[in-house]
């Protein structure tokens, strides 16, 4: 993710959150968004949850987040 934000500056522009999930697994925002799993990137835009992906380090499933929230 730190190599999207410094490749394209227009991704900094996205607000990120990060959850640890050891200590927040069972919080109110995780049952709330319905993350199950460890590894889970979700993507918002105007308030709504526009894109999701779990298990994926690769560079494009990532940067499909970045595109959909801009």
């Amino acid at each position: 993710m730190s190599a999207l934000l410094d490749e394209n500056t227009e991704y900094r522009q996205v607000r990120l959150m990060r959850l640890d999930w050891d200590s927040q697994s069972h919080s109110p925002v995780v049952n709330e968004l319905g993350v199950g799993h460890r590894a889970t990137l979700v993507m918002f835009k105007g308030g709504q949850e526009v894109a999701r992906v779990m298990w994926s380090a690769d560079k494009s499933d990532i940067e499909a987040l970045f595109k959909a929230a801009i």
